[in-house]
């Protein structure tokens, strides 16, 4: 299967990338941090905690997904990206990098998250946003994670797929 992931390096390690199961992962070079900062050439990924910026951004045809970035469960939001097509990415460093009560804390918000997403019909994506070779999951890791956050296996693997299917760099 074609899996794709996203990382926050500039140029992500494709080897290592491989032998995690990855067809490719993509650079900090596809990510605006928000849209109305300079946009990426080509298609990017907008990641924001405004509903204000996120709208707009669904707006754009070169966005290719967004990416909530304190989790915060907006509606509006989910319904638009619905409308648009435009995938909603979970971080899974959320999940990994945090420890004790906040790790506890994000696995919540990650869940109501991943719930209203669905129900709003809402394509899913789950990514890393590694910040270097030693944050990198597996494909095996992030199927886990996806399933742990309410997604059925197959809902799981297909969570992987929406970059590959998306994004076209």
């Amino acid at each position: 299967m074609k899996y794709t992931d996203l990382t926050l390096m500039e140029s992500p390690d494709t080897e290592l990338a491989a032998r995690l199961g990855f067809l490719r992962v993509l650079g900090s070079i596809h990510i605006a941090v928000s849209s109305s900062s300079s946009s990426p050439e080509g298609p990017h990924i907008v990641i924001s905690d405004s509903q204000g910026e996120l709208s707009k951004a669904l707006r754009e045809s070169s966005v290719a997904a967004i990416v909530v970035k304190d989790s915060a469960i907006m509606r509006k939001v989910f319904a638009e990206a619905a409308e648009r097509e435009k995938p909603l990415l979970l971080i899974a460093t959320e999940l990994t990098c945090a420890e004790g009560r906040q790790r506890l804390r994000n696995i919540y918000r990650m869940k109501n998250l991943f719930r209203i997403a669905k129900h709003a019909g809402c394509r899913i994506g789950i990514v890393t946003l590694a910040r270097d070779r030693e944050s990198m999951l597996s494909v095996m890791q992030m199927i886990e994670l996806a399933m742990l956050i309410g997604a059925t296996r197959s809902e799981a693997k297909n969570m992987l797929l929406v970059l590959g299917d998306n994004h076209d760099s």
